[in-house]
């Protein structure tokens, strides 16, 4: 059989297109112009924490109802099966967030006879999923941000505190999108008899779709939130 330099030419032009062709991994977000569109590692890894350490970990709903025990009663099997997709729309449904606490404590007295002067920090972490409504309906992103602060105490009174700090940990909507933060709020409010302080923080969330990526062009935007919540500190 004869073969042509057309043939050829063919044959080469079809294999380095199959060689463009991306491969994703299983829980890829999808095409990076329709935001997420499944389970993510991040998601996959913070519902194995939530169904192997349920005392530590808590569920949140939509009006930011601790369900924990229901959620996790109700898709337990979900998880022992890896059956990550049905979890990533059971969340989208139902939930408004998972969250987790830390607290940091240092002793500042040493061997010194009491009052004993205590130094703590403690924050709250809060893993999102969220979708659009608007311009671009069905496009999904992962939030997770944190709200900490720092604060003093003798005995069982507190004596000094800073202001509640917020900070975003990680943002995923696929590579196409962007975002920025507006209207960001943060306090600390003591508790009666200063035996506790709470640290509050707030805040809008825009999201950008730049198909292009040029500098100050954007097709659509989208608004999120407010995100509020807080973590409180005692003086024991």
């Amino acid at each position: 059989m004869r073969i042509t330099y057309n043939k050829v030419f063919g044959i080469l032009l079809a294999l380095a297109i199959m060689m463009a062709v991306p491969c994703f991994p299983a829980y890829a977000s999808g095409g990076i112009d329709v935001g997420l569109e499944g389970p993510t590692d991040l998601f996959v890894e913070i519902c194995n924490r939530f169904f192997s350490d349920p005392m530590n970990y808590r569920a949140l709903d939509k009006d930011r109802n601790d369900v924990s025990l229901v959620f996790y009663e109700s898709h337990l099997e979900m998880c022992r099966n890896r059956a990550f997709a049905a979890l990533w729309e059971a969340f989208l449904n139902e939930l408004y967030c998972i969250t987790w606490s830390q607290t940091q404590t240092v002793n500042n007295s040493g061997n010194n006879p009491e009052p004993m002067t205590i130094d703590r920090s403690v924050s709250d972490s809060f893993y999102v999923l969220d979708s659009t409504t608007e311009h671009m309906p069905g496009k999904t992103f992962e939030l997770l941000y944190t709200i900490s602060g720092s604060y003093t105490f003798e005995g069982r009174r507190i004596m000094a505190y800073t202001d509640a700090i917020l900070n975003i940990d990680y943002f995923n909507a696929g590579a196409l999108f962007t975002y920025t933060l507006r209207n960001i709020s943060t306090r600390a409010t003591l508790g009666p008899s200063n035996l506790s302080v709470t640290f509050y923080a707030s805040f809008n969330l825009d999201l950008h779709f730049n198909s292009l990526h040029l500098p100050g062009f954007e097709w659509r935007t989208e608004s999120f939130g407010p995100y509020s919540n807080s973590v409180t500190g005692y003086a024991y």
